[in-house]
């Protein structure tokens, strides 16, 4: 019977994040794991109290997560990768330094399972009046830690980033800012928070609030106007999603 020689510390630190992360309880993670749930979750337990697991065990625990495991040389993790295939931009350092803020020093690893990436994609926001836009293709992954998406409430596969252009939404947000958009909240939509949405195929951003039978669009600045849409004209945008972050350069 092979024993796991891992440090247990390590071992049992990727499992519960893992199972945090998808909000699994410890008998969740047994049933999938095809043990019974006293059984699962004593493994968990057993690790927790520094006994060393069996292979097998081990490795059920990671089918169950969806965690590979791998035996072999290092392997460059996904978040270096991608750093390596943009050489690093500045974007990418200034975003990763700035969820780590949020962050107690004492937690800041730079183990690739404490980080997600996020897609940014070509199109560009409007701040301002519509205009048309690049291609919804993404040009590159952003790493974001889990635990300030957690605390963020935003998840990675739901989530995407954009460039602003336009000063409408200064000084909230400024031209060329990189907002966080949150896809998930699209359909309930939240009196004064700022989105991101199409309207007759063009990308833009605005604050939405309902007034009656009519929807407003805001901009932050005061020489813009704000905007009405009712009956029809309502149903000619399409909410990608809540803005709830935004990043830009100090000028």
């Amino acid at each position: 019977m092979h024993k796991c020689t891992m440090e247990l510390d390590e071992l049992l630190r990727i499992i519960e994040n893992r199972r945090s992360d998808l909000g699994l309880t410890q008998a969740e993670v047994a049933a999938r794991a095809g043990r019974a749930s006293s059984t699962g979750t004593a493994l968990i337990q057993n690790i927790r109290r520094g006994k060393d697991p069996t292979f097998r065990n081990v490795n059920a625990i990671c089918d169950a997560l969806g965690l590979e495991l791998h035996i072999g040389p290092a392997r460059r993790s996904a978040v270096q990768q991608v750093m390596d295939e943009h050489g690093e931009p500045a974007a990418v350092r200034r975003i990763v330094q700035t969820a780590r803020l949020a962050t107690p020093p004492a937690q800041a690893a730079r183990d690739e399972d404490h980080f997600a990436t996020i897609p940014r994609f070509e199109a560009e926001l409007a701040a301002g009046a519509g205009r048309a836009n690049g291609d919804g293709v993404a040009m590159e992954l952003l790493a974001f830690r889990r635990d300030w998406l957690r605390q963020m409430g935003v998840t990675a596969d739901k989530a995407c980033l954009l460039k602003v252009r336009g000063d409408s939404m200064a000084p909230t947000l400024q031209d060329g800012d990189l907002v966080l958009v949150d896809r998930s909240r699209r359909d309930d939509i939240r009196d004064d928070r700022i989105y991101a949405f199409t309207e007759d195929g063009e990308a833009r951003v605005k604050r939405l609030l309902r007034a009656g039978g009519e929807l407003l669009l805001q901009s932050d600045n005061a020489a813009y106007p704000t905007e009405r849409r009712k009956g029809r004209d309502m149903n000619r945008l399409n909410v990608l999603g809540e803005v709830v972050w935004s990043g830009h350069e100090l000028r």
